[in-house]
């Protein structure tokens, strides 16, 4: 499947699971991956994870997600 088509029904299904639950880690999660991966919005993405990681502080892809942002955000505003 192009990686638009699975991008958005990821981002579908995540919504849907926070209609569900707004308390999803894991939908939180899984867009901040849609966000840093698939529409460069870091700011999006550290949203997305810090929310994951106060309804879930041991959430490994939340953790995952919130350090690569930082580190390429860090990385893009060295001179």
């Amino acid at each position: 499947m192009p990686p638009v088509e699975g991008f958005e029904r990821a981002r579908v299904a995540a919504q849907h699971a926070l209609n569900l639950n707004p308390r999803s880690g894991m939908a939180h999660s899984t867009l901040a991956a849609i966000n840093l991966i698939y529409d460069w919005d870091w700011a999006a993405a550290i949203r997305e994870s810090e929310h994951a990681l106060a309804l879930n502080p041991h959430n490994a892809q939340a953790i995952e997600f919130l350090v690569i942002v930082q580190r390429l955000s860090g990385f893009w505003s060295q001179d």
